[in-house]
């Protein structure tokens, strides 16, 4: 079963590595753990002719001496190269899918690259194709994990659009001159409120789900130029915090970002991350005197709950609502079908009633607007803190 609240966190975490990118890797590793696989790559390259200069590479769980020379191997793949060349941005496939096992094996990719690690195949995502540049997401499946299957592809392509989303932020933070363009064009569809602030804690820029938060002033308030926390205990302790940002934001010291779970008045809460923005610049990037970035953002709600609360407001019948159940955990429609004891052909027409219903065309997206599943919002007048997590609220 894929674990949706896991993805749902990962995903969070993708748009903090488009901030800061060194926080790649740790996405990479936690990418593993839900995909299945032994390795995988975010390689940023130019598009063909190909140089290996220029080349940009974060992976975990490769042969570090392989790792930088995986893409002249790859690009030996001309029946694999040409398939993907076929793909919208943002597909997922196998290098198998365009190229037999004994070719894709006696290649020289296989042989000097997937073979030295004990690898079978590699899984594909294009997250971004111009005309200078090309991004990739793989994942390597060890002979031990066997075939690429339609788990591991399922769970990838719930995490391809964030990924093409936050490399789409990434690229824009290097090269644009204007940081309110790189908010408002890139960070504005975010449902996360980022809040970027300088070492004195004072807003520098935010996007609109920031401007949203600070509006409504329910969990944190503008105050002599600066966002504040309603909580006193949780502001007193993130005033402390920025205070000491210039300790945080060493080389290296990417990970020593806190968090927070607040709890509003009706029992919702929100995860608050503190996240330190490294010294140099960015080239124009997002808010060069940010010290920080505030990150706050509803946090998942258990996924039957999301199912029962999506039930209600679309008026699942209860076969439908099962449906929905076995797809969010991961099942295909044949796996779906032998589950509830019924053919698949049955299966087809309570998914399509469901799509009619959530105004959804693909599994992926019906997948998505279920996560994102809330109750409707309601008045907010106190917001209490949880005692136990990271700010020590």
């Amino acid at each position: 079963m894929v674990d949706l609240a896991e993805i749902t966190s990962l995903i969070g975490g993708i748009y903090e590595a488009a901030i800061e990118e060194q926080g790649w890797p740790e996405i990479l590793e936690r990418s593993l753990s839900l995909i299945g696989g032994s390795g995988a790559i975010l390689h940023w390259g130019p598009s063909r002719p190909l140089t290996l200069c220029s080349n940009s590479v974060w992976s975990v769980g490769v042969d570090p001496s392989l790792s930088l020379h995986y893409m002249r191997y790859y690009m030996d793949l001309e029946q694999v190269v040409a398939h993907e060349g076929r793909l919208p941005v943002g597909a997922v496939f196998a290098a198998s899918d365009a190229l037999a096992a004994e070719q894709l094996h006696a290649s020289a990719f296989g042989q000097l690259w997937l073979r030295p690690q004990g690898c079978t195949d590699v899984l594909i995502s294009v997250l971004e194709r111009s005309e200078d540049c090309v991004v990739r997401w793989l994942v390597t499946r060890h002979e031990r994990q066997g075939a690429v299957d339609e788990r591991a592809r399922h769970t990838l392509s719930l995490l391809a659009p964030h990924l093409q989303r936050a490399v789409r932020v990434a690229r824009l933070l290097e090269r644009s001159d204007s940081r309110a363009m790189v908010l408002d064009e890139a960070l504005q569809h975010l449902s996360t409120a980022v809040i970027f602030v300088d070492q004195g804690g004072r807003l520098v820029q935010t996007n609109r789900a920031g401007r949203q938060r600070l509006a409504d002033g329910d969990i944190v308030y503008w105050s002599g130029g600066r966002p504040r926390l309603r909580s006193t205990t949780a502001d007193t302790r993130l005033q402390t915090l920025l205070a000491t940002l210039s300790d945080m934001r060493a080389p290296g010291d990417f990970a020593n970002h806190t968090s927070a779970l607040l709890k509003r008045g009706d029992g919702e809460r929100v995860v608050l991350k503190l996240l330190p923005l490294p010294c140099r610049g960015r080239g124009g990037g997002a808010a060069p005197q940010a010290a920080a970035a505030i990150l706050l953002a509803d946090h998942v709600a258990a996924l039957t709950q999301r199912i029962q609360w999506a039930a209600q407001h679309y008026a699942f019948t209860p076969a439908e609502a099962r449906v929905v159940q076995a797809l969010m955990g991961g099942g295909t429609i044949g796996a779906i079908a032998r589950q509830l004891g019924v053919t698949t052909a049955t299966v087809k027409t309570h998914l399509q009633h469901v799509f009619d219903k959530t105004d959804t065309r693909r599994q992926v997206d019906l997948v998505k607007r279920i996560a994102d599943h809330a109750p409707p919002p309601v008045l907010l007048r106190s917001l209490s803190p949880a005692p136990q997590l990271g700010l020590g609220v």
